[in-house]
């Protein structure tokens, strides 16, 4: 790759990276009301560390109920809270639980 072309591309990726939209971290997408533990419910009650692990959509209880920065998580199962508790970051839904696509456009359509 020629100095130029490498350049040119880095140029390209800056401009488009500083032309997307900024996502304020502290932005969720929730179900409307509370929870049991008092605060909104997150992917709305579906089991994170099930859909990140296995690629499979496994229902959660609020028996294994986990907050997160201010988010409640339902887990199928206590070992699945488990996992959560011990790197949120890992299983936590990325841009807040917002679509993706939608958020590179400055949008906030429901993840699902």
């Amino acid at each position: 790759m020629t100095k130029k072309l490498y350049l040119t591309g880095m140029a390209i990726a800056i401009a488009m990276s500083a032309s997307m939209p900024a996502f304020a971290e502290d932005e969720y997408n929730v179900s409307n009301g509370v929870t049991t533990a008092g605060v909104p419910l997150g992917l709305h009650g579906v089991d994170a560390v099930a859909l990140t692990t296995y690629n499979a959509v496994a229902e959660g209880d609020a028996a294994h109920t986990v907050v997160e920065d201010g988010v409640a998580y339902y887990f199928a199962s206590a070992e699945s809270a488990r996992k959560f508790k011990t790197d949120p970051v890992r299983f936590a839904p990325q841009y807040g639980g917002f679509c993706a696509y939608a958020v590179a456009l400055g949008k906030k359509f429901d993840g699902d």
